[in-house]
C-alpha cells in the first residue's frame, strides 16, 4: 500500500515526474500487450505445424491406401480375365 501511496503522491503533485509515471505505465502494458500477441502467435505456429504434420500423415496413408487397393484390383480383375 506505501507504494501506492508514492504513486498517488507524484500524481497529485503532476509535474515532469507524474508524466513520467503515466508514460511508463502506458510503456508498461504495451510491452505487456505485445508480449501477450507474441505468446498467442508463436501458439498458433505451433498448432499449423501440428496439423500439417497430421494431414500429411494423413495424406501419406491414403496414398498407400489407394496403392493397395490398385493392387487387389488388378488382381481381382486378371482372375476374372485370365
Amino acid at each position: 500500500m506505501d507504494d501506492f501511496g508514492t504513486i498517488f503522491e507524484v500524481l497529485a503533485k503532476g509535474g515532469p515526474a507524474a508524466l513520467a509515471l503515466v508514460l511508463f505505465y502506458v510503456w508498461r502494458e504495451e510491452r505487456k500487450d505485445k508480449r501477450n500477441l507474441q505468446d498467442k502467435l508463436e501458439e498458433l505456429q505451433e498448432k499449423v505445424l501440428a496439423n500439417a504434420v497430421t494431414q500429411t500423415q494423413t495424406i501419406s496413408k491414403l496414398e498407400h491406401s489407394i496403392t493397395a487397393l490398385k493392387d487387389v484390383l488388378a488382381q481381382v480383375l486378371a482372375k476374372l480375365i485370365g
